[in-house]
C-alpha cells in the first residue's frame, strides 16, 4: 500500500508524539556473576530485562511470552568473548527479528562479562481475531511502501484488556495472515481509528466505550448514503464513523471531535445520567451534530 503526501503529512506528527507519550524504553543486559573460569565471557543465556521508562499507563503491558521468545532467540546465540566486536552485532540482529521490537540502540560491553542494549517495544493499538484466538497489533507508520500494522506475539482467548479498556478489533479480516506485516489497505483504516481512540479518549471514555469492532472494509467508499467505516460496540450499538484517519480525506470531522461526542453519547447510558436511561442504537459521527437514533 502506498500513501500520498496527505496522508504523510498527517500521519508524520502522530508518529513523533507516540515516541515521546506512548513509547517504552526497555534496558536489557545479559549478565553474570563472574567466575574463575571464563571470566570474560558474555553468556546469551542469561539476561535481565528491566523497564528504564515507560510512559505512564503503558508500562503494565509486557507479555511475559514476549520475554519467553526474547531468552528463547537469545539462547540460541554463541557465547562470546567481551572484546569480541562481532558478538554484540549478533546479538542486535537476534534482537531485530522479533516482531514486538520497534527500535535497538546501540549495543554497549558491559566490562568483564556483560552487554546492555536499549531497545523500544511497540505500543499495541488493537488486535485481529484469527484461528480461535485475539492478537495484538501494533502500527508501524514508517513502514515501507506507507503504514502497516505489525502482528504481536502473544494469543488470548478474548480481545486483550489494556489500558483501561479492550484492545479494538480490527473487523473484516478474510483469508490468511501471512507474516507479521498486516498491509490491507481497510486494515490500515481500522488501526489509524484504534490509535486515535487511544489519544483522545481518557480512561472514563475508554472504560464506557468496553469492547469494539473496528470494520472499515467500507472506508473508501463512504458518502452521504455510505457511512464508510463502522464502530460496532456491545450491546448491538452501531456507530458511523465516516472516513477514517488514514484517507485524511478534506471536510472530514477530526477524530478528537468524533470520539468526543461518542463518549458524551455513551454517558447518556449512565444510570445516573439521565432518569430514565435513554437507550439508543446508532450514533453517526460524520456530521456536526452527531444523531443518535434512539432504541
Amino acid at each position: 500500500m502506498r500513501s500520498g503526501s496527505v496522508l504523510r503529512g498527517l500521519l508524520g506528527p502522530l508518529a513523533f508524539v507516540g515516541l515521546l507519550v506512548a513509547g517504552f524504553l526497555f534496558g536489557q543486559r545479559l549478565e553474570r556473576k563472574a567466575e574463575a573460569q571464563g571470566f570474560e565471557t558474555v553468556e546469551t543465556d542469561r539476561f535481565a530485562f528491566q523497564l528504564g521508562g515507560a510512559a505512564q499507563g503503558w508500562e503494565a503491558f509486557l507479555d511475559p511470552r514476549w520475554e519467553q521468545l526474547l531468552a528463547d532467540r537469545l539462547a540460541r546465540l554463541d557465547d562470546f568473548l567481551a572484546d569480541d566486536p562481532e558478538g554484540p552485532l549478533r546479538v542486535a540482529d537476534a534482537l531485530a527479528e522479533l516482531s514486538f521490537i520497534e527500535e535497538l540502540g546501540a549495543p554497549h560491553v558491559i566490562w568483564p562479562d556483560g552487554i546492555e542494549v536499549p531497545l523500544k517495544l511497540r505500543r499495541p493499538v488493537a488486535c485481529v481475531a484469527w484461528r480461535g484466538a485475539f492478537y495484538p497489533v501494533a502500527v508501524d507508520w514508517q513502514g515501507e511502501g506507507g503504514p502497516r500494522g505489525v502482528l504481536l506475539p502473544g494469543a488470548s482467548s478474548t480481545p486483550p484488556a489494556f489500558g483501561g479498556g479492550y484492545l479494538p478489533v480490527l473487523g473484516g479480516v478474510t483469508g490468511r495472515l501471512d507474516g507479521v506485516w498486516l498491509e490491507e489497505p481497510s486494515l490500515v483504516a481500522a488501526l489509524s481509528v484504534a490509535d486515535s481512540m487511544w489519544y483522545e479518549l481518557d480512561a472514563e471514555g475508554v472504560d464506557r466505550l468496553g469492547r469494539v469492532v473496528i470494520d472499515a472494509t467500507r472506508d473508501r467508499e463512504a458518502s452521504i448514503e455510505e457511512p464508510g467505516t463502522r464502530l460496532e460496540l456491545e450491546g448491538g450499538r452501531i456507530v458511523y464513523w465516516g472516513r477514517s484517519p488514514a484517507i485524511g480525506a478534506a471536510g472530514e470531522r477530526a477524530s478528537a471531535d468524533k470520539w468526543r461526542d461518542l463518549s458524551a453519547a455513551l454517558a447518556l447510558l449512565d444510570p445516573g445520567a439521565t432518569d430514565p436511561v435513554r437507550d439508543w442504537t446508532l450514533v453517526d459521527l460524520r456530521w456536526d451534530d452527531s444523531p443518535i437514533t434512539w432504541r
